[in-house]
């Protein structure tokens, strides 16, 4: 007897659908997991290299501009002044505020500069990790990703964005909301 097929009805294919998702996201999973762990590896290790090497601001902007969410950071960065950011700005004050933080990093490279970084944990978009020096001490580190991007990153207790949007609203604030304050902050270190 020949079997007869039919048209998958709409609530059919819903209903396929929605069993097939939970079982797509399961299995993508372990993969998002693993995607995020080995880059954020490769990139505290190529980071760490540079902080090894001396700490050159344009290897660790380099580093920002090919690893991480920079523009959506630097926006965040700015907290309740982000609307009042004028107009044909943005790219400006995105390049200064990308280059303030790998500035910082260059400074502050040797407080940082250890052998390697090992991952202890992955889960729900965040890394752990430690931080190993040459002499055997460790300091813990936490990486947030989303995309395959880093938007954030939290070294012995202290997230990165949070630090910056602190510090960029604190120069807007003192100086009325003046964006040019923020530029020469930003490109001097002093506001």
């Amino acid at each position: 007897m020949a079997s007869r097929s039919r048209p998958i009805s709409r609530r059919g294919l819903l209903g396929l659908a929605q069993a097939a998702l939970p079982a797509a996201v399961l299995l993508a999973a372990p993969a998002a997991l693993a995607d995020d762990r080995q880059l954020v590896t490769e990139v505290a290790n190529e980071a760490l290299a540079v902080a090894r090497a001396g700490g050159s601001p344009s290897r660790f902007r380099s580093l920002l501009l090919r690893y991480s969410a920079y523009q959506g950071v630097a926006m965040f960065a700015l907290g309740r002044y982000r609307s009042q950011l004028p107009p044909g700005e943005r790219e400006r004050y995105v390049a200064l505020a990308t280059a303030y933080v790998a500035n910082t990093f260059a400074r502050n490279a040797r407080s940082f500069a250890g052998e390697r970084f090992v991952p202890t944990g992955a889960g729900d978009g965040m890394v752990s990790g430690k931080i190993v020096f040459a002499d055997g001490h460790t300091a813990n580190v936490d990486w947030r990703v989303q995309r395959g991007k880093i938007i954030d990153v939290n070294i012995q207790g202290v997230w990165l964005t949070l630090q910056l949007r602190d510090q960029f609203t604190g120069v807007l604030s003192r100086n009325n909301g003046n964006f040019d304050a923020l530029f020469r902050f930003l490109q001097t270190g002093r506001g």
